[in-house]
């Protein structure tokens, strides 16, 4: 099956701000279970809004090869669902704030990536 690029490009779209939708609001819910402070949950917080940020100002322009956009999606698709698996690893605060960085540093390029793909 072959999907028109209009239809992938909307369903990629939807995936992305869908996941993102239900991680950001829930995502200090589940760190409040887990028993970590307010200051701390804002840390994780605030750690991953500027993962995101350097993410999109650093890895984006990288991949300047058109040939290349595809394989960098994968990519960067991939290690973000590994850092998103990595979040059930373990509670600790230093684990969390890497795999926060991680994944955030990972999930923000594929936004411009797809952007320039279509």
């Amino acid at each position: 099956m072959v999907l028109q690029s209009t239809r992938w490009l909307a369903l990629g779209y939807f995936t992305y701000f869908f996941s993102y939708g239900i991680f950001l609001p829930f995502w200090s819910v589940w760190l409040k279970g887990i028993g970590l402070t307010p200051e701390t949950i804002g840390l994780l917080l605030g750690a991953g809004l500027v993962a995101r940020f350097l993410g999109s100002l650093l890895i984006a322009p990288r991949v300047s090869d058109p040939s290349r956009l595809i394989s960098a999606l994968r990519v960067l698709a991939l290690l973000t669902l590994l850092f998103a698996v990595a979040f059930w690893a373990g509670a600790h605060v230093a684990w969390l704030m890497l795999v926060m960085i991680g994944f955030n540093l990972f999930f923000s390029p594929l936004v411009p990536l797809t952007d320039a793909l279509a």
